[in-house]
């Protein structure tokens, strides 16, 4: 389809991004991935952008049930990882917050039917979340997805989402020694708790488990091997190389 043409446009516009899964928002970000001997790797370049984001619910309401719950899931977390990264600013926290409040309402409906309100309110998620990655980029659940995916086979959304409630948990009791963001411990402790009352819960790891059983996964830890450094200090509390998480 001529979406130049479609759209009004009379020259040429660059890179359209039309999104077919709910969750990476790509079409929002400068980011790209490949693999090099085995492990994922990452290109963040401006150029990459899409010009246009054509962002429509019809491509991604008929999605197999686990495609649905692994890039919903990845779209929560970047979210999640957003509102609390050291690079986050009033803008990224913004549209973070937007998509934690849709994921919370909308995700486990969204992957259990082909209700069209659901399929909607979950693509516009997962587009904040990219634009919100795309200022402030993730954080150590992202970065200890990466090997969990290629060792065990576990697509990158649910592997994420494995690790998110332990490092709320975890960045919730960040203290003096520990502090990565040099805002300060008690604008991080304050950006947690915003998120916990935003979800609506006291204990992340038990949320997570509990929003898996509603949506067919299974919860099973795996520590990473490999944690990618930039996203680790990225994140607002310190983990060091043998991964304290776990």
């Amino acid at each position: 389809m001529n979406y130049n043409k479609l759209l009004g446009f009379t020259q040429p516009t660059g890179l359209i991004a039309i999104p077919t899964t709910c969750g990476t928002g790509s079409e929002a970000t400068q980011f790209a991935v490949y693999y090099k001997e085995g492990k994922k790797q990452s290109l963040d370049k401006p150029e990459i952008l899409p010009d246009i984001a054509i962002v429509d619910s019809q491509f991604v309401e008929n999605n197999p049930s686990y495609l649905k719950a692994c890039t919903s899931l990845d779209a929560y977390c970047q979210a999640i990882e957003s509102y609390f990264a050291c690079k986050s600013t009033d803008e990224s926290r913004k549209y973070a917050l937007r998509a934690i409040e849709l994921c919370r309402d909308n995700l486990v409906n969204y992957v259990n039917s082909n209700n069209p309100l659901y399929s909607s309110n979950m693509m516009l998620a997962a587009n904040l979340a990219g634009k919100a990655i795309n200022i402030s980029r993730t954080t150590a659940a992202h970065a200890m997805a990466y090997s969990i995916t290629t060792n065990y086979g576990i697509p990158h959304g649910h592997a994420v989402a494995l690790n998110i409630g332990k490092l709320m948990e975890y960045n919730k009791n960040v203290d003096e020694n520990s502090i990565n963001d040099i805002r300060g411990v008690e604008f991080v402790k304050a950006r947690m708790n915003e998120i916990y009352e935003t979800m609506k819960i006291e204990n992340a790891e038990m949320y997570f488990k509990n929003l898996f059983e509603k949506i067919g996964l299974k919860f099973v830890e795996y520590k990473s091997d490999y944690i990618d450094p930039e996203r680790l200090k990225n994140n607002p509390r310190k983990i060091g190389e043998h991964n304290e998480l776990y």
